[in-house]
């Protein structure tokens, strides 16, 4: 074996340890923001108004998304005991006391047997802001993984970071997906992937995505979300099994 072949091993070797290493560190990040959303940190994750808590973003283009490509899974706490609507209501107002801004009030409330779910909208345009999770023992709030990270217009960590961009517009409630547009898209995805359900015929805004719930024999069961701008679709795979709900009126 020539000097040179020696060389050019040594170097391709070299070249697949800084792949893996790169690959192990991404694996970590990964892993520790799971644990963080699954374990409720209230630290350098409760972002708020103002671009604090925004961004943009698609996966793979336009199209559909089969299940189980996002998200952290069915989530690490089961403890319901704890839960209910009335102290994850006082969890999420004081969250948004926390924030200090009027204007972000409370939507709807939904509990799952792993952890409660719920929306922020503006009280001054009626718009979704964004979408969190509160954990069944710590009632810790944290920002809800997959489309309020990832296409969040306005309230996503990338729009807060300068990383705007993307093909996409400055925030607005106007988006070249109609609402009526995402419930099909909606319909069609649970057509294939989740038969026997149905997309509610109502799609709730936000700044660049809609967030539509999942109906099984007219009872709510979980919800997708539908991207404003390429009709792509993303079912929520984190929630467990549904308990009950509640929605407020600011009008």
């Amino acid at each position: 074996m020539t000097l040179t072949n020696v060389l050019v091993g040594i170097a391709v070797l070299a070249l697949l340890a800084l792949v893996g290493l790169a690959s192990v560190a991404t694996i970590g990040i990964m892993r520790l923001t799971t644990s963080q959303s699954a374990a409720g940190s209230s630290t350098g994750m409760m972002w708020g108004p103002g671009g604090q808590m925004g961004g943009y973003g698609t996966m793979m283009g336009p199209g559909l998304m089969g299940p189980g490509m996002m998200g952290p899974g069915s989530g690490a706490s089961t403890d319901v005991a704890t839960l209910s609507l009335e102290n994850s209501e006082a969890a999420l107002e004081s969250y948004l006391t926390s924030l200090g801004d009027d204007n972000l009030v409370l939507k709807e409330v939904m509990v799952f047997s792993n952890h409660a779910y719920a929306q922020v909208e503006e009280r001054s345009s009626g718009i979704g802001a964004f979408e969190v999770l509160i954990d069944s023992a710590t009632l810790a709030v944290t920002p809800e993984p997959g489309p309020n990270m990832m296409w969040n217009l306005k309230y996503g960590p990338m729009a807060s970071m300068g990383m705007g961009g993307g093909g996409y517009p400055d925030a607005s409630a106007q988006m070249p997906v109609s609402a009526e547009e995402a419930v099909r898209a909606a319909q069609s995805y649970l057509e294939v992937y989740e038969p026997g359900t149905a997309a509610d015929e109502h799609a709730d805004p936000f700044y660049g995505y809609y967030t539509v719930h999942i109906l099984k024999d007219g009872r709510t069961e979980g919800m997708l979300s539908v991207n404003g701008y390429t009709r792509q679709v993303l079912l929520h795979t984190w929630h467990g099994d549904f308990v009950e709900m509640t929605e407020s009126d600011h009008s």
